[in-house]
């Protein structure tokens, strides 16, 4: 029950918490880079959460446990990801004035690859959601009695 109330609270923290930042937001650019506002700690520690986030974390140290320390890669793969964009790349993302990864393709080659750009972002959101509902798998079996039948 402990566990529940917690989950609860939490999730009406979240709510709150997009509640207060949607109101803001007045912009669909707004919404997706924070009307490019936000400093270089903030953004990186945004991207981070992102990428390095819960969902990614409890699949992880599943895979650790499974497999060993080989899975680490998993989630440290992302944050190196992130250095070296950050390091070597973003200044000229942010003086292209672009939101989305298919339109930086599209600034840097052309139309052509945009549609390639925007079908790998669609193939790796699909992904992404199978992570999230593989840590929702790992939560849920980890937290509840199992079902004897």
């Amino acid at each position: 029950m402990l566990l529940l109330m917690v989950l609860a609270l939490y999730l009406l923290t979240l709510i709150l918490i997009g509640s207060y930042g949607g109101g803001k937001v007045k912009a669909t650019e707004g919404f997706f880079v924070a009307d490019r506002k936000l400093g270089v700690f903030a953004t990186a520690s945004t991207l981070s959460a992102t990428t390095i986030g819960g969902s990614a974390t409890i699949v992880t140290t599943a895979f650790i446990y499974s497999r060993g320390l080989v899975g680490v890669w998993l989630d440290l793969a992302g944050g190196i990801g992130l250095i070296g964009l950050g390091l070597l790349w973003a200044r000229q993302v942010r003086g292209m004035a672009v939101v989305t990864l298919p339109e930086v393709a599209a600034r840097m080659y052309d139309e052509k690859v945009k549609v390639i750009a925007a079908l790998l972002v669609v193939l790796a959101e699909i992904a992404w959601l199978a992570l999230l509902i593989q840590a929702c798998q790992t939560i849920i079996t980890a937290t509840t009695p199992p079902v004897s039948g």
